[in-house]
């Protein structure tokens, strides 16, 4: 239902929903598709999804910020995709045969920061950010528009020290929680570690509803080892689209099970208890 939103690395800490000032390039030579860019990052004063206090886990760094520099770079084994917007098509539903292979980076220059010696000593560390991604899009039976639709990601994410953020997406509570996740449906999504991510789709036969158009289940499932946590973080979610016209009109009924976190009785940060969210949701696109 959702894109993997980890990958929306600085999403509203120094940016505004991935958009702050660049300067960037952007095009495709033969096969490779590319894309980079020389950005300044947004003040983090302004940012609320932070705590202001600085402490011995790593923050974005209040400084004036230096320059990011990020690019992502990916070949395109078939059928070729558009790059006219930011982002991809996330399933091609039978229209296209894709097979692509991507690489990313995103570096900022004492990014981030965190106190040492009781708070005496301010240490500032540089983010450093890497991903591969492979995505396979493939038509199974021609004649009845079948498809399958693959992705999947690793990255290796230095935000310095033990920096863990969690995120709740379009949450329903905005109160403290008693947990270390927080309020409502947040948990931990992203942080420094290694982060892996999966999402598998099948599109059943066209028409196969009639007038009605087909449907489309699919799971997904988010994997991360982040230092903070002493345990791995497993989210996982199951659905289904129902493509009534396309992507320009579906219904997707999702389902996503996630873990919370506390701290046990040696100030270690562990795996819980689950907790489970069910979204139906309305896409109409005109």
């Amino acid at each position: 239902m959702d894109a993997p939103l980890y990958q929306q690395a600085t999403n509203d800490v120094s940016d505004q929903f991935v958009r702050k000032y660049s300067i960037y390039a952007k095009g495709k030579l033969g096969k490779l598709d590319y894309r980079v860019a020389l950005s300044k990052p947004m003040s983090i004063s302004a940012s609320s999804v932070q705590s202001a206090v600085i402490g011995p886990n790593s923050l974005f760094s209040n400084e004036p910020a230096n320059l990011q520099t990020q690019g992502y770079f990916k070949y395109e084994f078939l059928d070729s995709e558009s790059n006219l917007t930011p982002y991809n098509t996330g399933s091609y539903l039978g229209s296209k045969n894709v097979f692509n292979i991507g690489a990313g980076f995103i570096y900022q220059k004492d990014a981030m920061w965190h106190t040492e010696n009781n708070g005496a000593d301010i240490v500032r560390e540089n983010l450093a950010l890497f991903g591969v991604d492979v995505f396979y899009d493939r038509v199974l039976d021609a004649s009845k528009n079948t498809a399958i639709t693959a992705y999947a990601a690793i990255s290796s994410n230095d935000y310095g020290k033990n920096y863990v953020r969690n995120l709740g997406v379009m949450n329903p509570a905005n109160g403290g929680g008693s947990s270390f996740n927080g309020s409502g449906n947040s948990f931990p999504i992203n942080g420094t570690g290694t982060l892996s991510y999966f999402q598998l789709g099948y599109l059943l036969k066209n028409n196969l509803l009639g007038e009605m158009g087909t449907l489309q289940p699919y799971v997904a499932s988010q994997i991360a080892s982040l230092d903070l946590l002493n345990d791995t973080m497993t989210m996982y979610e199951f659905g289904m689209n129902w493509l009534i016209k396309g992507h320009a009109t579906k219904v997707s009924l999702n389902y996503q099970s996630r873990p919370v976190f506390n701290f046990n009785n040696t100030n270690d940060l562990v795996s819980t208890d689950r907790r489970g969210m069910t979204v139906l949701q309305l896409q109409v696109s005109i």
